[in-house]
């Protein structure tokens, strides 16, 4: 290697350390999305996962200690074989069924999901974090960094504008258009080819130049794609053993994989089976059910995937319009050639109108009213689907209803019985429901439907439903006769259900910032895979709120009570100040990562995904993370004053106003939301990333050196961080919900500037070098 240090080498390094972390965490959360449902846990658990292995990275090569010449061949390294690694993480996620032996069907519990992120995240992350203090040593040695200056803050805002770049490209030219293992595969010859400019010596040089064109050679061999195809089989044959897979596809919104087997078809979306079909009796006795709600049905809303069977039996009614909604277009293309001719000729049918969007965008931007609204989407396993169980969602169906138009909804239920935690799972939504609308009901069995309405033509009397259906001569039975009515609603089963859920508590109401469906789902995921935390969850359902607030406010009186004591002994003034310092790192990674989480969050209740948006949302962050790391570091010498007064008032009252506009806007759809949700992102980046040079430049100005530095603020930042993302996905968001999550992080923000009073002193703060 050569001897000396090169600016530009620094420069390359920081900016690959960066572009290959944003694109494994990035990826990362994708992939977990396939095969968890497309879960909000994987990002909080991702992210914090992700940070924990960039502290344990961090504090080890603090603890080990570099010098100059082996930080750089350190980083260069381990930034080498990240692509390596992210290829191996990419096939593990999607081998994890097969690893943990889950059969098709089946849940992976939260024990094996936890395990998974561990195995497969904190390996690479650690990677990560090794590199930043490595670099910021190497950094440490140029000229351009002088005393008082900080390595560190330099390789933040150069790795921050690398994660910028990895985002941008991957968003818009990447995601869906080149395979994961291929984009890994290109970034390690990237590498190679960029580590020949930084190799002097001829044998070693020559051998990065054989493995940079055996690496060519191969990728023209198309081995990359080939491993790629392997590893989605692997994926598909846990899920559906036994199915002929016939379409993979990645599209903005979702992962979609078909397959077959003796003529049936399923139809996953991001691992929840969306359709199964053909299966003409049991969608020919839900759809009549439905249908003969109302008497004489003319308009009709589908919001949901019902192409393959539900929508087909609906035009057999005399509609005189039927609108399906659903936000992915390329559903319809998986779905239509596996169809019957007699099926694709009925969805031909004039009548049937299409509107690609997402369902809640649908409603408020149109005006119609329909007669009944069948509300289809899979069961509230996440919080973006928990959104159409919602009350606001509810009251945006009921808008749309003509007078005496009836709501469907369904849900998972029981033939015989229902237990405590069932209980809780249907009657919030009946609850909910009848928050709403004056009349409910429900019908008994494993998938229950639920009617709601302000007119009186609901019913579940059998004979009045089959005399409604007699009259309507046209429609076809296919195999259903009303006959059939009184054996699905035997009218004691159901005076038993409905009786038993009009009990509910008039508490259990679900809404979009307090998702406590989405709670009840994740108990019963944890009920039915066999995991040992539904203690927890039930904790974190019924108990949780007071005492987390008891532990966050009985520990911030602590903490001012050592500081406070601290300002008692005049010779520890600096080490006071150094200690702010640490608090101000920690707090301001815990609420950027935190408020990134409760952002993605409201990026997808509101629009309905994350999987083509992950990688710009997180470069909008990472974009103001560049922007205000490298404003910081080039004033933070300037004035010390300045400095000392933007670390502990301006910065901290800035980012509590971001996080009061957050708050305010939360989960309302209005026009430019989406631009809204941007500019958060890049202002919580921004105050972020400038609040970590000056932290840094005042643990410089104490003459720490550059390791010391980068190692412990690195490892602060990301503990913070770390805490922020993994407690607020995991454990505050489905405890406290959303406002009182964001209020929590209000306070700690606000301890920032109180601190700094207890241990300042007020006569002389100009004075204060901090």
């Amino acid at each position: 290697m050569k001897s000396g240090y090169s600016l530009h080498q620094v420069y390359v390094a920081a900016g690959l350390l960066g572009f290959f972390a944003i694109l494994g965490q990035v990826v990362a959360i994708r992939e977990f999305m396939a095969v968890l449902f497309g879960n909000e846990l994987s990002v909080g658990m991702v992210f914090g996962v992700w940070f924990m292995g960039i502290v344990s990275g961090a504090l080890l090569v603090g603890w080990i200690g570099l010098d100059g010449p082996t930080a750089q061949r350190g980083a260069l390294i381990v930034i080498g074989f990240l692509p390596l690694l992210g290829m191996v993480q990419v096939a593990g996620i999607r081998s994890l069924r097969s690893l943990w032996g889950v059969g098709a069907g089946e849940f992976i519990s939260l024990e094996q999901g936890a395990a998974g992120f561990i195995l497969l995240v904190f390996p690479f992350s650690l990677l990560v974090g090794i590199a930043f203090p490595a670099l910021a040593t190497w950094a440490g040695g140029l000229p351009w960094c002088g005393t008082g200056k900080s390595a560190a803050g330099l390789i933040y805002w150069l790795e921050s504008a690398g994660s910028l770049m990895a985002g941008i490209l991957f968003t818009f030219f990447l995601a869906g258009h080149i395979d994961m293992i291929t984009v890994w595969w290109a970034g390690g010859t990237l590498f190679l080819l960029l580590s020949v400019l930084a190799v002097r010596r001829g044998r070693w040089r020559w051998s990065v130049v054989v493995a940079v064109g055996g690496m060519l050679l191969l990728w023209l061999a198309g081995v990359p794609h080939r491993l790629d195809q392997w590893s989605i089989r692997q994926r598909w044959q846990a899920m559906a053993p036994g199915y002929r897979l016939l379409v993979n596809q990645d599209t903005p919104y979702q992962n979609i994989a078909a397959g077959e087997r003796d003529g049936q078809i399923v139809i996953f979306l991001d691992g929840l089976i969306a359709a199964t079909f053909p299966d003409p009796g049991v969608a020919a006795r839900r759809v009549h059910l439905i249908m003969n709600q109302v008497p004489q049905p003319r308009r009709v809303l589908f919001l949901g995937h019902g192409l393959a069977e539900d929508v087909p039996h609906m035009l057999e009614y005399p509609l005189t319009r039927l609108t399906i909604c659903y936000l992915d277009p390329a559903f319809e293309k998986v779905v239509v050639p596996y169809l019957t001719a007699d099926q694709q000729s009925r969805l031909r049918d004039a009548r049937l109108r299409r509107r690609y969007m997402d369902p809640q965008h649908f409603l408020t931007a149109h005006r119609e009213s329909y007669d009944l609204i069948v509300l289809s989407p899979p069961p509230p396993a996440t919080a973006s689907l928990n959104r159409y169980y919602t009350r606001s969602f509810f009251e945006l169906c009921r808008s749309h209803l003509a007078p005496g138009g009836v709501l469907s909804t369904r849900l998972e239920g029981a033939d015989n019985f229902i237990g405590e935690d069932l209980w809780r799972y249907s009657g919030t939504l009946y609850r909910t429901l009848r928050t709403v609308f004056r009349n409910v009901i429900v019908t008994p069995g494993q998938e229950q439907l639920y009617f709601a309405s302000d007119g009186d033509h609901l019913t579940l009397a059998a004979d009045v439903l089959a005399d409604r259906m007699m009259h309507h001569d046209q429609v076809r039975r296919d195999g259903f006769d009303p006959a059939y009515f009184p054996l699905l609603l035997p009218p004691d089963r159901v005076q038993w259900l409905n009786r038993r859920l009009a009990d509910s508590p008039t508490s259990w109401i679900n809404t979009i910032r307090q998702p406590s469906l989405y709670l009840h789902h994740l108990k019963l995921w944890a009920d039915t895979s066999g995991s040992h935390v539904s203690g927890f969850l039930a904790w974190i359902q019924e108990r949780a709120y007071p005492h987390i607030w008891m532990m966050v406010i009985a520990g911030s009186i602590v903490a001012g009570a050592w500081m406070l004591h601290r300002r008692r002994d005049p010779g520890e003034g600096a080490r006071r100040r150094i200690d702010l310092a640490h608090y101000g790192i920690f707090v301001f990674g815990l609420a950027g990562m935190g408020m990134e989480i409760i952002l993605l969050y409201n990026f997808q209740i509101l629009y309905g995904y994350l999987y083509s948006m992950i990688g710009w949302l997180i470069a909008c962050f990472m974009m103001g993370l560049t922007a205000g790391a490298w404003c910081s570091d080039g004033l933070a010498t300037r004035s010390d004053v300045w400095a000392l007064s933007l670390r502990k008032i301006w910065l901290p009252a800035g980012l509590m106003v971001v996080v009061l506009t957050v708050l305010v806007s939360f989960g309302r759809p209005f026009m430019g939301a989406q631009q809204v949700i941007f500019l958060q992102m890049l202002a919580l980046g921004g105050l972020t990333g400038m609040y970590f040079p000056l932290a840094c430049n005042a643990l410089a100005a104490r003459k720490m050196d550059h390791l010391t530095t980068a190692a412990r603020m690195d490892a602060l930042d990301h503990l913070g961080a770390m805490i922020g993302a993994g407690v607020t996905g995991v454990i505050l968001l489905p405890a406290l919900g959303v406002s009182r999550t964001v209020l929590l992080v209000l306070y700690l923000i606000l301890l920032v500037p109180l601190f700094s009073l207890i241990i300042g002193k007020r006569r002389h703060y100009g004075d204060i070098r901090a």
